[in-house]
C-alpha cells in the first residue's frame, strides 16, 4: 500500500521482524516497519488481505481470548478496572474543557462500552458508541441496561445520519484503521460543521521510554500506523481539521512494567481542507532510536535463553512475546516440557507447532525451570506459581 497520508508508494525500510502464530492463525508475517519518503509516516508494510484478517480477528478471535483471560487488572479493549479507569480519567480531563452536556457524543470503537459509562457517570448523556464485535456490543448493552445505544459496525463505513453528532471519540482506533482517509471521510460526513474529533493513539517519540520488551510496540501487529503529533495533524488538515489542543500522558496498559506511552488531540472540523507539503522526519529518528534500543535487548534475551541449552523447561505465557522469542532466539530448539497459560480460549483454540496449552495447574509441585514469556505479566505470574508451589527455578527476560 502506498502512504496512507500522502499516498506516496516510495518508502525507506526501518527494521522487519518474523513472529511465528499459533498454528490456526493467519495474522501476515513478517513485520516490515517502513516509512514514507515524502512525508515520512511510520507504517506496517500490509496487504488488504492482511486487513481482512485481523478484522476477522477483532470480530472474533480478539475478543473472546480478552474476555477468557484471568487477567483482571490490565487496561485492554473491554476493560472496566483501575487501570481502564485512569486512563478513562486522564482523557475525560483533557476533553471536558470542550464538552457539553446537550451534545450528541460518538465513541469510534467503543468495545464494551467502558469509556462511554466514564462520561453517563460525568452526567453525559446523549451518547452512542460503534464496535467491530457484536460479542463486545452484545455485553457492552447487558451491563449497561441500554442507557445509551451502542451498535455492531465498522468505522469505514458509520451507520448514522449526516451531521449527527457534536464530538466523536476515537481512542486507541486509528492506528489499527487501514484506509484513514476513508475514516475521516465518514468521520466528517457524521459530525455537524465545527464538531469536535478527539483522537488518542499510542505516541511514538515515546516507544523508547516505554522500552520493557524489545520492538513490542512492532509486535502488535494489529498496530498498523505509528503516529506522532505532526503527522496526526498533517493528516487531519487535509481532510479539514484544525489542531485545537494536544495532551502526552503515560498509564498502566497490561502492569506497572508495560505502560501505554499516549497523544491525544482534539481537533475542530473548519471543512478548510489543507494539503501539507512539508515533510517531517523527526518520527523517522524518534523510531531509529527505538530499533536501536530494541537490537540491545534483544541481544540480551537471546544470551539467556541460549544458556539455558538442553534443560527440560516449561513456558509460561502464550503472548505476543512468545510468538516473537521462538523465531528471534534459540527458544524453538529448548527441550520445552509444556506451554503454559491460564486464559482458557487459548488453551481450547491454540496450539503451537502442534503442542498444546496448558493450564498452570501443572505446574504444582514441578521441579523444571520456567521461563515467563509474557514478560508484561511477570509480578502476576510469579504470584500465580508461588501460589500452586512450584519449586523450579524462575527464568526472567
Amino acid at each position: 500500500m502506498g502512504c496512507p497520508i500522502c499516498s506516496n508508494t516510495s518508502f525507506e525500510h526501518r527494521v522487519t521482524i518474523d513472529c511465528i502464530n499459533f498454528d490456526s492463525q493467519q495474522l501476515y508475517t513478517p513485520i516490515a516497519i517502513i516509512s514514507c519518503s515524502n512525508c515520512g509516516h511510520v507504517y506496517n508494510k500490509i496487504s488488504k488481505a492482511d486487513y481482512e484478517y485481523l478484522k476477522r480477528c477483532y470480530k472474533e478471535e480478539f475478543t473472546y481470548n480478552l474476555l477468557a483471560s484471568p487477567n483482571i487488572i490490565s487496561d485492554f479493549p473491554g476493560s472496566y478496572n483501575e487501570y481502564s479507569k485512569k486512563r478513562y480519567n486522564l482523557l475525560f480531563n483533557f476533553i471536558k474543557d470542550y464538552l457539553q452536556y446537550e451534545f450528541n457524543i460518538l465513541d469510534l470503537g467503543c468495545a464494551s462500552g467502558g469509556f462511554l459509562s466514564h462520561l453517563y457517570d460525568c452526567g453525559f448523556h446523549s451518547l452512542q458508541g460503534i464496535d467491530i464485535s457484536n460479542v463486545f456490543v452484545d455485553i457492552a448493552n447487558d451491563l449497561t441496561n441500554n442507557k445509551f445505544k451502542i451498535c455492531t459496525g465498522h468505522v469505514e463505513t458509520l451507520p448514522y445520519d449526516d451531521n449527527q453528532f457534536d464530538f466523536i471519540i476515537a481512542d486507541q482506533l486509528v492506528e489499527h484503521i487501514f484506509d484513514l482517509n476513508s475514516l475521516f471521510i465518514e468521520v466528517k460526513r457524521v459530525l455537524n460543521k465545527n464538531g469536535l474529533l478527539c483522537i488518542s493513539v499510542p505516541n511514538t517519540p515515546n516507544y523508547s521510554d516505554t522500552c520493557f520488551f524489545e520492538y513490542y510496540w512492532f509486535i502488535m501487529r494489529e498496530h498498523i500506523h505509528h503516529f506522532d503529533l505532526d503527522h496526526l495533524t498533517i493528516l487531519a488538515a487535509q481532510h479539514g481539521f484544525k489542531l485545537i489542543d494536544s495532551h502526552v500522558t503515560l498509564s498502566n496498559m497490561l502492569s506497572p512494567t508495560a505502560k501505554l506511552p499516549n497523544l491525544s488531540v482534539i481537533l475542530q472540523y473548519t471543512g478548510d481542507t489543507q494539503r501539507n507539503n512539508n515533510s517531517s522526519f523527526e518520527l523517522k529518528n524518534t523510531i531509529g532510536t527505538y530499533i536501536s534500543k530494541s537490537k540491545e535487548k534483544a541481544k540480551t534475551t537471546r544470551d539467556i535463553i541460549k544458556q539455558i541449552g538442553d534443560t527440560p523447561i516449561y513456558v509460561f505465557g502464550m503472548s505476543r512475546e512468545l510468538l516473537y522469542l521462538y523465531n528471534n532466539t534459540a527458544l524453538k530448539d529448548c527441550n520445552i516440557v509444556k506451554l503454559i497459560d491460564d486464559t482458557s480460549y487459548k488453551q481450547d483454540n491454540y496450539t503451537l507447532k502442534g503442542r498444546h496449552i496448558y493450564d498452570s495447574i501443572v505446574l504444582k509441585g514441578a521441579t523444571e525451570p520456567i521461563i515467563i514469556t509474557a514478560v508484561a505479566h511477570n509480578k502476576i505470574l510469579r504470584e500465580k506459581l508461588s501460589q500452586i508451589e512450584f519449586k523450579g527455578q524462575i527464568i526472567e527476560l
